[in-house]
């Protein structure tokens, strides 16, 4: 997703709305929910619930707070992503 300023779940909507209902094996980049965007971090991760992810992966901009509400919600299905790191899929 690159830096979602649009809005991750927005982001996923819009895929929704453009490829139809296939699922979601990954959701991979930074889900831009640091700084001022810490308000909505609670409702992005609920809204995160209805596409039933398989794997997500939150990087540079999604911020410490937002990727720990994720990881409390789903678990090992978050991976904090980095700069160097490989992912097999």
């Amino acid at each position: 997703s690159a830096c979602s300023h649009a809005g991750i779940v927005n982001v996923m909507h819009a895929a929704r709305k453009d490829f139809g209902n296939i699922p979601f094996h990954s959701l991979i980049g930074g889900y831009h929910l640091s700084g001022a965007n810490e308000k909505i971090i609670d409702q992005t991760v609920e809204d995160f619930a209805q596409f039933d992810i398989d794997l997500i992966l939150p990087g540079h901009c999604t911020g410490w707070r937002a990727t720990n509400a994720l990881e409390q919600k789903f678990g090992d299905k978050v991976v904090p992503i980095a700069v160097g790191m490989q992912i097999d899929m």
